[in-house]
């Protein structure tokens, strides 16, 4: 059996071993997380007061990205599944 050597990977190699595995919305988020032409920022507690206030369309755009995880992509794990059968439960 033939044993390929890898000398060095960086995290930054990361997104295309996803992409390798078909891992595409992983590789996306990685991607976005990498780009160096975007801004980088911390989650201060303001952010994060938008977040878990319910204001999160008070976001820049910058701060997030509506376009990579899509909702027919999380429901297919199960905890998202049993997430939204809690949700709709206590939907009143």
């Amino acid at each position: 059996m033939s044993c390929t050597r890898i000398s060095k990977f960086e995290v930054s190699d990361i997104p295309n071993a996803m992409d390798i595995m078909g891992w595409k919305t992983a590789s996306a988020l990685m991607k976005r997380w990498f780009n160096p032409k975007l801004p980088s920022y911390t989650w201060n507690k303001d952010r994060k007061g938008l977040i878990y206030g319910g204001l999160a369309t008070k976001l820049n755009a910058m701060d997030y990205n509506d376009t990579i995880v899509k909702m027919t992509w999380a429901t297919k794990f199960s905890v998202t599944q049993r997430a939204m059968k809690n949700i709709v439960l206590h939907i009143v």
